[in-house]
C-alpha cells in the first residue's frame, strides 16, 4: 500500500495538468496519467512485500515446527545430515532470487 500511494504521489504534476487540459475525469485521469505513472512502484511493493512474507513463512515454520522448509532444514540439521541442510537452504535461496528478480 505504501508503495502505491508513493507512486501515484510521484505522478508529475505537469502530467496531471495536461490531463486536466483535456477535461478528463477524474476516473479518467487515473486510468490514463495516474496508473501508468505509479505502476513501476507498485510492482516494487509487491515485490518487496512476497520477498517479506517468503521470508515470515519460512521463519515462523522453523519456530512452530508446523511443517514445510523450515522444520525440514530444522530436522536435517539436527541429524548432522549438511549435505541435506544446506541443499534445503539453498533450495530457499532459490526461490527467494525467483520471487525477487
Amino acid at each position: 500500500m505504501l508503495k502505491t500511494l508513493e507512486g501515484l504521489a510521484g505522478t508529475q504534476t505537469l502530467l496531471i495538468d495536461v490531463g486536466r487540459s483535456f477535461n478528463l475525469t477524474p476516473s479518467q485521469q487515473f486510468w490514463k496519467i495516474l496508473f501508468p505513472s505509479a505502476l513501476p512502484t507498485i510492482f516494487v511493493g509487491l515485490r518487496l512485500g512476497l520477498i517479506f512474507a517468503l521470508i515470515n513463512i519460512v521463519g515462523v515454520e522453523f519456530l512452530i515446527n508446523f511443517g514445510g522448509l523450515g522444520p525440514l532444514i530444522n530436522e536435517l540439521s539436527e541429524r548432522y545430515d549438511l549435505a541435506g541442510t544446506y541443499a534445503a537452504i539453498c533450495f530457499v535461496v532459490l526461490v527467494s532470487v525467483a520471487f525477487s528478480s
